[in-house]
């Protein structure tokens, strides 16, 4: 494996883990929706849990189809000369 696949492989891990974060937020939505009494006093309004998992969701699912405009701009393509002129 050379440097961009290896790459290529940490950002679909860290997607992976995005994804996880992800449904922690959304199940902690969940239960304050069906009324559970297990929740903390302060976290009485979950819209932003709910905004945030599905920022998480987004960002996990991009990383994990392999990101590949993050790819490309760590690693871009070289032109040799003879195609730079062309």
């Amino acid at each position: 494996m050379n440097t961009k696949d290896v790459f290529s492989v940490g950002l679909r891990i860290v997607g992976l883990l995005s994804i996880g974060r992800c449904i922690s937020d959304l199940a902690f939505v969940g239960t304050y929706l069906i009324g559970s009494d297990n929740i903390s006093v302060t976290a009485k309004f979950p819209g932003t849990d709910f905004i945030i998992g599905v920022s998480y969701l987004l960002a996990g699912l991009y990383l994990v189809r392999g990101a590949p405009m993050i790819v490309n701009f760590a690693f871009p393509n070289k032109l040799s000369p003879k195609e730079d002129s062309n």
